[in-house]
């Protein structure tokens, strides 16, 4: 995983951990554990992580095999909940996901 954020990512990380609240690392977690299963089986996986424009947002692009393979926005509000978009390019390229990790 790479952090593109200059170090916002981190700020936002201990803001979360100051306010007790583990849903920000969890989504984090979760991109790096998709990132160890492509690797697991044998191929190259990189997760990429930026700023958004909304503040304790960031956004994120994944590629594996140097191939698109999925991005999205997870959006932090701080201690009532943090929503996590994934588009994904499958059958349907419109085809939105929307996962919800609250409190």
């Amino acid at each position: 995983m790479k952090d593109m954020t200059q170090g916002k990512l981190k700020e936002a990380l201990e803001a979360a951990q100051q306010m007790n609240n583990q849903s920000l690392q969890k989504c984090i977690d979760r991109l790096r554990e998709t990132e160890k299963t492509y690797k697991s089986q044998g191929k190259e996986c990189i997760t990429e992580i930026f700023t958004d424009f909304a503040p304790l947002s960031f956004y994120f692009a994944r590629t594996v095999d140097g191939k698109f393979s999925s991005n999205g926005g997870i959006i932090f509000h701080g201690k009532h909940r943090l929503w996590i978009e994934i588009r994904r390019r499958c059958h349907d390229p419109k085809r939105k996901s929307y996962k919800y990790y609250g409190d």
